[in-house]
């Protein structure tokens, strides 16, 4: 279905015909222009003289005028030909756009927050063949790592293409103990150079063709669009789809400090990836220490939340649950470019406390919700854990979040306070988020002699904080029942 008045094939068609007739034009005006502009008089007398020159000049203002017309024609060529390629611009555009509009709403009758699915472009069916880059120190996509972002990332975009893994450099050094590897700037050079050779044969012969980035070959997908745009590739002709992109508008790191140049660790800052140039889907995991940096690095919570976190390497092992509760990031204005965050459960500033046995969940989840709103201040708003600015517009650090984020901050730890205590006590009576095994505990202890005192009073102090009500689930409560355990504890040792 077409969305304007126009057919791009015969707008070709006709500029094509019209530049086969200028040239004949403009060749029958050079043989004429010599018995036009040179006339012999018919005789020697002052009359014929005159009319001689008479038409002469007539000859010579029409040559003029004729060079005008084939200045104009010429242009006129290229002005068709430039409006066959933006008609079909403008109906890939206008019918993405009039599907994701019906996908709103549909999205938006539901009661739904979430979307998991996207379609970028109507002729994303078309891409019979996607080429799937692996991130830092993965040179080659193993077979598994082609199937599970195939899966999750690939197929609900570019529906029945075929992944092909593509070999590109992938190195970083200092990164990966070997000193003999290439700098990110070197190995990111190459990359874009092997791209580039490999989509040439899709691009000559007008096959549309897919691109899968991840990390480092994100950013060497980001930097292919600009080549890609220098060489006058139309936008029909290649799609992307990134995963932990090191140059999301506003959450990469390169966009984060854009210009910034570590020439002694052969890095670059390259800055955004392009939102407009090729239909591209970018999906990000929450606290990505690369993709989703901080807005906010004076907030000292939000930097230990991004060194601790491992979101990044964990792409490839999502399930397709996971990624399907992608929210998708708002944009501003055009954008051919759609960006998803996939929220993660657990805060990882808290990781290592959660390894703790028995009491590592418990506490952890007692501390979460108030410590991820002081986290999530990094990023503007304490409720979210990225920026909720425009996804695709190039957002650099700032020193200090908004005014309306301190506003909300005291309200929102209050209630944080409370969930905390809640899933602390659901932990130790088998109905929070993560219940302590406590039957295990039991078992190992029974066949020791002597310990049943120990097993009676490790079950009464679960038994006391279990007979909380949620009324009661406040921190003075909480202290009340710890103590009270510990009273049980000492008094049945």
């Amino acid at each position: 279905m077409s969305f304007v008045i126009a057919t791009p094939d015969i707008l070709a068609t006709a500029a094509a015909d019209l530049a086969n007739l200028g040239s004949a034009v403009n060749q029958a005006n050079a043989t004429a222009a010599a018995r036009t502009t040179s006339i012999v008089a018919a005789a020697e007398d002052e009359v014929s003289t005159a009319i001689a020159t008479l038409f002469g000049a007539y000859g010579e203002e029409y040559r003029a005028l004729n060079a005008q017309a084939a200045e104009y024609h010429e242009w006129f060529v290229q002005a068709l030909n430039r409006s066959a390629g933006s008609y079909l611009a403008v109906e890939s555009a206008s019918a993405a756009a009039l599907l994701h509009t019906a996908t709103s709403h549909l999205v938006e009758a539901a009661g739904a927050t979430t979307v998991g699915t996207s379609v970028v472009s109507p002729l994303a069916e078309l891409v019979e063949t996607t080429l799937v880059m692996g991130g830092s120190g993965m040179p080659l996509p193993t077979t598994g790592f082609i199937n599970a972002v195939n899966t999750n990332f690939i197929q609900p975009i570019l529906s029945g293409t075929v992944p092909q893994a593509l070999a590109t450099p992938e190195q970083f050094y200092p990164f990966g103990g070997n000193v003999n590897q290439l700098s990110l700037k070197a190995s990111v050079s190459q990359g874009v150079e092997i791209l580039n050779a490999a989509l040439q044969p899709y691009i000559s012969a007008g096959t549309p063709v897919g691109v899968f980035g991840y990390s480092q070959s994100a950013v060497i997908a980001s930097l292919e669009m600009l080549k890609l745009q220098a060489q006058g590739v139309p936008s029909s002709a290649v799609q992307f789809v990134l995963t932990g992109n090191l140059m999301n508008p506003n959450g990469g790191i390169f966009a984060r400090f854009p210009g910034l140049q570590l020439d002694a660790l052969g890095i670059d800052f390259y800055g955004a990836t392009p939102d407009n140039l090729y239909p591209t889907t970018i999906y990000t995991m929450e606290y990505d220490a690369w993709a989703d940096f901080p807005r906010y690095p004076l907030n000292i919570l939000s930097l230990l939340n991004t060194f601790a976190s491992q979101t990044h390497f964990m792409y490839p092992d999502l399930t397709s649950a996971q990624v399907a509760s992608a929210v998708q990031l708002t944009t501003s204005g055009d954008t051919l470019t759609n960006y998803y965050m996939i929220p993660v459960e657990n805060l990882p500033l808290l990781d290592g406390l959660r390894n703790i046995p028995l009491i590592g969940h418990p506490v952890a989840d007692l501390l979460q919700p108030d410590l991820r709103y002081l986290v999530n201040m990094g990023y503007g708003d304490p409720r979210y854990g990225w920026s909720t600015d425009a996804a695709n517009v190039p957002t650099s650090f700032g020193l200090i979040p908004p005014r309306s984020a301190f506003e909300m901050l005291p309200g929102l730890l209050v209630s944080g306070a409370h969930q905390g205590v809640q899933d602390f006590i659901g932990d130790l009576n088998g109905t929070g988020p993560n219940p302590v095994a406590w039957p295990s505990l039991t078992s190992l202890l029974e066949p020791s002699s002597g310990t049943g005192g120990v097993v009676t009073a490790l079950n009464n102090p679960l038994t006391a904080l279990s007979s909380l009500s949620s009324a009661q689930l406040d921190p003075t409560s909480l202290g009340h029942a710890i103590t009270n355990a510990a009273n049980t504890l000492s008094t049945s040792a």
